[in-house]
């Protein structure tokens, strides 16, 4: 078998998937000065305290039962296995308290990410590795005896930043940790992603503000936890859970009709359902009579709901439509405050 020359080499790696590449270059020394050379572009990252995936690949440093052993029976056994991932898990009856001392080798599990790290990233010819989208944190469960203490954000080798476009919060992550994980190059975001818990402290951020859309995990029925959605200033904003109701709608429009949105204002709400908006229609017919409906033209897209607008002022209007996947389902409902158009 003839050999692969240093081009078709350096081709086949740039082409491999990432956690891919890293699986070779471990298991083939030979290899691995070659595939430092080569530009890595990442699908998906994620990192955190105790975690690292990289697109289909974890490396987990969370040992998850950290208790002291205990003579009670066994009361259940759990298993998962997967090719990137094999775990397995024995439960007593009975656990005792979080044992910090419990640690392999006198190590910390954020020394043991950052040496992960170093080895899979450190030493690469550019200090930038190009990311799809990168996620940071976790969200912490409640403290408690059984539950491990958070670990902080581990410090990458050298000068290494990801370059991304696309960001995802689920924790509360304050400027450094960001500052030592992404390149300067990222800023402005095309769409940063934060959860309900966290949107408070995180949204009068510069990199919220300034980014072209805020994608946010919350459940409309529980707003009152997080405040009023008339109080999220970002002008395009996708709430890409299905947990929202048509009254939902229709307050939201009612108090952009009474604090005039400004145009170019772009909310979007994932998987509404027909019946949905049937009674949004309807419920809009009612509470703005000076509303009229457009129908839809194009047979292609007869089966979506008719589009509404809603008069602001003389210049602007609200335009309340759907959009539907290639299968003819309704996909997303958007309010978009757009100028009038004359006929």
């Amino acid at each position: 078998m003839t050999p692969l020359s240093y081009a078709s080499l350096t081709t086949v790696l740039q082409h491999l998937p990432a956690d891919k590449r890293i699986s070779i270059s471990h298991r083939c020394p030979t290899i691995r000065r070659f595939e430092k050379n080569v530009p890595m572009k990442i699908r998906y990252l994620h990192i955190e305290g105790a975690k690292l995936i990289v697109d289909d690949t974890w490396f987990d440093m969370d040992i998850r039962d950290f208790y002291d052993i205990l003579p009670d029976p066994v009361s259940g056994m759990s298993t998962w296995t997967e090719p990137e991932r094999q775990t397995l898990r024995v439960h007593s009856i009975r656990e005792s308290a979080w044992n910090e001392t419990l640690q392999m080798g006198n190590r910390s599990r954020k020394d043991a990410l950052e040496y992960l790290l170093s080895k899979i990233f450190g030493g690469r010819s550019r200090n930038v590795i190009n990311c799809n989208t990168v996620s940071i944190g976790y969200p912490s469960p409640e403290i408690d005896a059984l539950t491990p203490p958070p670990y902080p954000m581990p410090n990458l080798p050298g000068l290494l930043r990801f370059h991304t476009k696309h960001l995802i919060l689920t924790d509360t992550v304050n400027s450094d940790d960001l500052n030592r994980v992404l390149a300067p190059t990222c800023f402005p975001l095309e769409s940063i992603q934060m959860y309900g818990e966290y949107i408070v402290p995180h949204f009068q951020f510069p990199i919220v503000q300034e980014s072209k859309k805020v994608i946010l995990s919350l459940e409309l029925n529980c707003i009152e936890e997080y405040g009023n959605l008339n109080a999220l200033t970002h002008s395009r904003i996708h709430f890409y859970r299905d947990y929202w109701k048509p009254h939902n709608i229709e307050n939201l429009l009612v108090s952009w009709r009474e604090n005039q949105k400004p145009i170019g204002s772009h909310f979007s709400f994932d998987r509404p359902t027909f019946g949905e908006m049937q009674r949004l229609l309807r419920n809009i017919g009612d509470s703005f009579p000076e509303s009229r409906l457009r129908k839809i033209g194009n047979k292609s897209r007869s089966r979506l709901p008719d589009q509404v607008l809603i008069p602001l002022n003389d210049y602007s209007e609200i335009k309340v439509f759907c959009k539907a996947t290639k299968k003819k389902k309704l996909k997303s409902l958007h309010l978009k405050v757009q100028p009038i158009r004359r006929s």
